[in-house]
Parts: structure tokens; C-alpha cells; sequence
């Protein structure tokens, strides 16, 4: 299948977008200006450490773009659910120019090879800067058993998460149903189809399936004043009267 652009989507962690959706307008810009320059930096390091163009015989030759990459960005500020998400798509063109002039087609799979280290990236740029400028520290959160955690704002609830979490509940059921499918699914003969046990490349696979199924239909538009105070109201009513905010 040709490959015309890659989508990378640059969103912080929870806590972040938290204060971002429900702090003052200072704590709000802050963490607007973070997210820039992450974005920027990953960016910088993809064109000047990562892309490459081949050419040549069968590729042979490499060669790093001559003016950098070509890419259309989208930001967002709401996930289909309706709750706070700030997050960026950036599409980026897989066309661009040698030092001759000429142009070429960026190693795609170069690009692929390098998504978790660009999204590591943008996670310890974006979390170190904010802390630095609101004066916060970060902590860490267990998502799941057995792996790495993931780097939070300390002193956030960490309930408010399960509080914008409503789609990710949605696919996780959904994913329990169609791997029980998987597994018990048989042919004309009463045989398994497949493995008994449901591999990653299967539930990856099965996890796409699980996001389509389950996905709403995009909310009307909202201004950010309205955005803000649904949020705040809704953060509010989910923590019960005398909860803490971020202020």
C-alpha cells in the first residue's frame, strides 16, 4: 500500500490536560505553550535525527530532507466524548527535497520505527516544562501492572482521570466481548478458528475493531468558554461537594 503521510498525535498526560481544562487562564496558557514547544521539539529531532530520503539503486544512498518536512496540523481540545483532551494531529507529508533540489519520499518505515521514542520524547519535554513553569512536581502513576509508569502532575486527583476516561471504559468492554468471541469462535467442522489464547498482534487488531465499534459521532462545536465551564462543573459534580480543584 503507498504511503502518502504519517498522523502523529501529540496529546500530554492526563494530569496536564487536567489543569489545563480546569485551571485559571494563566495555568491554561502555560500549559498551551508547553504543549507548542513539545511539538516543536519532536519536530526538530524527526527532521534533523530521524527522517531520511533514499535514492539510488534500490535505495542505496541516504540522504536527511534539505528544508525539513512538510506537515499539516489539526489541534483539538475535546476527545469524542465530550471531555477534556487537548491534543494536536500533525500529518506529515512523506514528500520532500534532497540537498539537489530534487524531490523524494521520507523512509516511512524509519518514521514507524521511531514513533514511541518521539512520543517518549514529547512526554518528559511537556511534563518537565510545565512543572518548571507552574512550580509543580510530577509523580509517578502505575496505568498498567508490570510496565513502565507514566509520569503525572503530583497532587491532581488522580480520580478526575477515571473521570474523562469514559471512552477508554467503553473500548475496554467492548474489547473483553470480541476477545471472547476470538477465542470461542469455531468453523463449519466445530473446530477452533483460531489460537485459544489471543496474541498482541490479534488484540491489537482486535483493539482497532473495539475503538471503530464504540465511536460516537463528533460533538457539535463548543467555544472555549463554554468547553471550560462544562468541564469545571462536570469535574465538580464527579468529586462531590468540597472536593479540590486545581485552582
Amino acid at each position: 500500500m503507498k504511503v502518502t503521510g504519517v498522523d502523529l498525535v501529540f496529546r500530554p498526560q492526563p494530569t496536564l490536560y487536567l489543569l489545563w481544562a480546569l485551571g485559571d487562564d494563566e495555568t491554561r496558557r502555560v500549559v498551551e505553550d508547553v504543549h507548542e514547544f513539545a511539538i516543536a521539539a519532536v519536530l526538530a529531532w524527526t527532521e534533523t535525527d530521524v527522517a531520511v530520503i533514499r535514492y539510488g539503486a534500490r535505495g542505496i544512498y541516504r540522504t536527511r530532507p534539505a528544508h525539513g518536512l512538510a506537515a499539516a496540523r489539526f489541534p483539538h481540545y475535546e476527545a469524542r466524548s465530550r471531555m477534556p483532551l487537548l491534543h494536536d494531529h500533525l500529518l506529515l507529508s512523506v514528500k520532500s527535497q534532497r540537498p539537489d533540489g530534487t524531490w523524494g519520499s521520507v523512509h516511512t518505515e524509519v518514521l514507524y520505527e521511531n514513533v514511541v521514542a518521539a512520543s517518549a520524547l514529547y512526554n518528559e519535554i511537556v511534563m518537565a516544562q510545565a512543572c518548571e513553569a507552574l512550580g509543580l512536581a510530577s509523580e509517578p502513576r502505575t496505568v498498567t501492572a508490570g510496565r513502565r509508569p507514566v509520569m503525572e502532575v503530583a497532587g491532581v486527583p488522580h480520580e478526575l482521570i477515571g473521570w474523562t476516561s469514559r471512552r477508554s471504559e467503553q473500548i475496554a468492554a467492548c474489547l473483553t466481548d470480541l476477545k471472547r468471541e476470538y477465542v470461542t469462535a469455531t468453523d463449519d467442522d466445530g473446530n477452533l478458528k483460531f489460537a485459544p489464547e489471543v496474541s498482541e498482534p490479534a488484540r491489537a487488531k482486535l483493539n482497532r475493531i473495539a475503538a471503530r465499534k464504540t465511536r460516537p459521532a463528533k460533538p457539535q462545536p463548543r467555544s472555549p468558554a463554554q468547553l471550560r465551564d462544562d468541564w469545571r462543573a462536570g469535574a465538580r459534580a464527579f468529586l462531590a461537594a468540597g472536593a479540590h480543584l486545581p485552582s
